[in-house]
């Protein structure tokens, strides 16, 4: 995760090679970053394609998606009623 900035917590996600060296991190579009005070707990789909998260300000956090385009991670969704309470819903699993 990339550090926090004066208190916010923002994602940024790291590459990796076939000799599992890890890249620097890259702080992800603020389509993503600014969707709530924080965003975190991210993971992304077996396949690549999706990007599920945890955004909020920490009495309303929620599970949200973004789609990968090919070229750039497309906008975000909050996911509906099935996934998300009325409290907090934190730390999507992704099987």
């Amino acid at each position: 995760m990339v550090p926090k900035i004066m208190g916010v917590v923002i994602l940024g996600l790291c590459s990796t090679s076939a000799f599992s060296y890890w890249g620097d991190p890259v702080k992800l579009p603020d389509k993503i970053n600014k969707v709530g005070r924080s965003v975190y707990y991210a993971r992304i789909s077996p396949d690549g394609q999706k990007l599920f998260f945890t955004a909020g300000a920490g009495t309303w956090d929620q599970i949200f998606v973004a789609h990968w385009n090919g070229t750039d991670w497309g906008s975000v969704k909050k996911l509906g009623p099935n996934i998300n309470g009325p409290r907090r819903t934190l730390s999507p699993s992704v099987t």
